[in-house]
């Protein structure tokens, strides 16, 4: 978020490790890797929020190529 400029322009962000999994495919296997999801709300008086819609180039910047074993991330909008 730092990098991206974003950091400084939303009220608060933050990572949950989701108890399932989700399948997915890494060369020729499938996976089964737990699911992070990120949630980023904007506020003015931290009494209501609004979600944030992070641009693709954000949440889609680790689930391309570079992720390891174990990780498994796939951007998802709601």
């Amino acid at each position: 978020m730092k990098a991206s400029g974003w950091y400084y322009k939303i009220w608060q962000s933050f990572a949950v490790l989701l108890p399932v999994r989700s399948v997915g495919v890494m060369g020729d296997e499938r996976t089964y890797e737990y699911t992070i999801a990120i949630r980023a709300v904007e506020s003015q008086d931290g009494m209501t929020a609004d979600w944030v819609k992070l641009p693709y180039e954000i949440v889609g910047t680790r689930g391309q190529p570079h992720h390891q074993r174990g990780e498994r991330r796939e951007p998802v909008r709601l």
